[in-house]
């Protein structure tokens, strides 16, 4: 699951994960609103066995209507949610930034754009959890 605002951003990340021939199917939303709602199959997403829980969340952290902290902060709360691995994607190279984020909970961070390089960074945090 991916959660971006940028369709820009989006673009590239499919473009590479096209490029890395990931097969995965890849569910998309918008903004952290959007995603908790999948998460708890609320609204479009009412049905649980076309909308199974993903097995990697993807998160940008400055998103429109809920931002990637606070669904950090209800996803790590949850019991139901708590061991999906989240990866964010933010352009904030700043380490106090870094730092507070891995404080969080999450599982690895990466600079934007991403690119094929990112994503083999995102595999291998993977294959850590």
């Amino acid at each position: 699951m991916i959660a971006e605002d940028d369709e820009g951003d989006r673009i590239l990340m499919e473009k590479s994960f096209e490029s890395l021939k990931v097969l995965n199917k890849r569910i998309y939303t918008e903004n952290g609103e959007d995603l908790l709602n999948y998460l708890e199959n609320k609204g479009k997403y009412q049905n649980a066995s076309e909308y199974p829980l993903p097995g990697i969340i993807l998160l940008d952290m400055n998103m429109p209507k809920v931002d990637g902290r606070e669904v950090i902060a209800r996803t790590k709360s949850d019991p139901k949610f708590k061991t999906i691995p989240i990866i964010v994607m933010t352009s904030s190279k700043a380490e106090e930034e870094i730092v507070k984020t891995y404080n969080l909970g999450v599982n690895s961070y990466i600079q934007k754009p991403i690119d094929v390089k990112g994503l083999e960074v995102i595999f291998k945090a993977l294959e850590k959890c």
